[in-house]
């Protein structure tokens, strides 16, 4: 049980705090739900590669407009 609640120290998180101002800038640009825009602000302000385990047109269109990869893993 521990091992699912502690993150390995490889794996860090961003502060929603950091990603704010980024969401409210991508916002006027993108028209997505919250959960999208973090995704969307995280993949630029890291900048990494998106997988997704679903389809998400709208999501996918605002990664690579924003010059991030995705995939759609299956």
């Amino acid at each position: 049980m521990r091992s699912l609640l502690e993150l390995p120290e490889e794996i860090g998180l961003v502060s929603l705090r950091e990603l704010a101002p980024l969401i409210g800038r991508l916002r006027a640009r993108h028209d997505l739900n919250i959960l999208g825009m973090e995704v969307l602000a995280a993949a630029v302000h890291l900048p990494v590669a998106v997988y997704l385990s679903a389809p998400s047109p709208r999501l996918e269109d605002s990664l690579r407009r924003e010059g991030r990869s995705v995939q759609i893993l299956a």
